[in-house]
């Protein structure tokens, strides 16, 4: 008896399964290339020179190669969609019009270089445990790897607060 119900449960879920469309089991892992998504035209442009297989969306695969993005001077002012680059290590965005940022799912991230925009608060969450350098106007340099806080920096700019999250 408990077989016939395991297999019934069991084949009830296949058939369920079977009739969702394979685009919408993919949906979370894929990002289309356009304005809901990536937000900023200049980063967008950037965006589809790695989409390799001319899509239009930014598979898994795609964004997963990509550990260093040099933005530097783009004229950038959003960079919605960031979270696509799970592996990214290194991001240079110096020199753009950029007010936020969320790098929260940006785990990987060690080098985060934002100097020359219009930040006035730059939010690092806990999540970002390896970032080994924030540099803002040249003049913030601190090694957070692990740290639940920041214990000393200099700031060029006595409007720009940084604040490191420990969750």
């Amino acid at each position: 008896m408990r077989l016939k119900k395991l297999l019934a449960g069991v084949l009830s879920l296949a058939v369920a399964i079977s009739i969702i469309p394979a685009g919408k089991l993919m949906a979370a892992s894929t990002y289309p290339i356009n304005e809901n998504v990536f937000h900023d035209a200049n980063f967008r442009a950037i965006v589809k020179t790695y989409d390799t297989n001319n899509d239009n969306e930014l598979q898994p695969a795609e964004a997963s190669v990509v550990t260093t993005l040099n933005l530097n001077g783009k004229g950038i002012t959003d960079l919605t969609g960031i979270s696509a680059f799970t592996n990214l290590e290194s991001l240079y965005i110096n020199n753009n019009q950029l007010t936020s940022l969320n790098i929260s799912e940006n785990t990987n991230l060690q080098i985060l270089e934002a100097t020359g925009n219009k930040f006035y608060y730059l939010d690092i969450p806990g999540t970002c445990t390896d970032l080994a350098r924030v540099l803002k106007n040249g003049t913030v340099s601190t090694n957070m790897r692990n740290t639940e806080s920041i214990y000393s920096m200099r700031y060029a700019s006595a409007d720009l607060r940084i604040r490191v999250d420990a969750n």
